[in-house]
Formats: structure tokens, C-alpha cells, sequence
């Protein structure tokens, strides 16, 4: 059984602060990392990612959907769009630029990424390792 001791472990793990690249290969592992810190209501991280070359396809999980409080879902399209939003800021980080676009037939958020020179970590890239985890009660 997981003590309290592995999930504080697991948690630093994965909020370690990133790395700069530019050696113009993209580590969609390290992509992703940043996505699931996005926020998500009641952090139910809603979402599944579908890997293709240099696109990374964010598709909603609706087994992990809040029928009580987000009844037409509008709160779990928001979280795809945080996590959008932080693979966009990991990938500049990565010399690279994103373009981000709405797929209606699968619901889902495409992005794209290109080598970009011009592409560096921002100040809110630096920002998403550094929120803190909510307390345990």
C-alpha cells in the first residue's frame, strides 16, 4: 500500500522544474509532464493524449466526468484547454512553436508543434512546476 511518503515522492517527481532544449528534438514526454499539471475541475484530470510525430492530440476521458456539478461538461472542455495550453508553453521551451486547433469529430484538441529559433521558455512555462499541491486533509 502507497504511504503518504510516495505520494509526496511521486508529486516532487513530477513538478520538477523543466529543462530548457535546443537541440531541436522534441521530448513529447516531457510535453506531457507539463500538461497533466494543468488545472482541471476538482482535479479530475479529464484527459487522454494520443502521441503522432510532432502532434500531440489531447482527447476528453469521460470516465472521469462530474455529472453532478459539470452536468454538460463545459468544466471538463475548459481542463483540455489548460492542458493545451501548458503543452504550448513546454513546447516553446523546447525551441519549438504550437499551433493549437479544435477537432469536433473527436472532441479533442490537436497540437502541433514546429521547430521555431525564436521559441524560448517563457515565464509561465517556469510557473507550471511551481504550483503547490493542495493539502491532504
Amino acid at each position: 500500500m502507497a504511504s503518504i511518503n510516495d505520494y509526496d515522492n511521486a508529486a516532487s517527481k513530477i513538478r520538477q522544474a523543466g529543462v530548457v532544449r535546443s537541440d531541436g528534438v522534441l521530448d513529447t514526454r516531457e510535453l506531457i509532464r507539463h500538461a497533466v499539471l494543468a488545472a482541471s475541475s476538482h482535479n479530475t484530470q479529464p484527459w487522454k493524449f494520443q502521441i503522432q510525430h510532432e502532434t500531440i492530440t489531447i482527447l476528453p476521458d469521460f470516465t472521469r466526468r462530474c455529472p453532478a456539478v459539470d452536468p454538460d461538461d463545459s468544466h471538463l472542455f475548459k481542463s483540455l484547454g489548460c492542458a493545451a495550453e501548458n503543452l504550448v508553453h513546454a513546447a516553446a521551451a523546447q525551441g519549438f512553436s504550437a499551433d493549437i486547433r479544435f477537432d469536433p469529430d473527436q472532441n479533442s484538441v490537436v497540437v502541433s508543434m514546429t521547430a521555431d529559433a525564436s521559441a524560448q521558455a517563457t515565464e509561465l512555462y517556469w510557473a507550471i512546476t511551481r504550483q503547490k499541491p493542495m493539502p491532504l486533509i
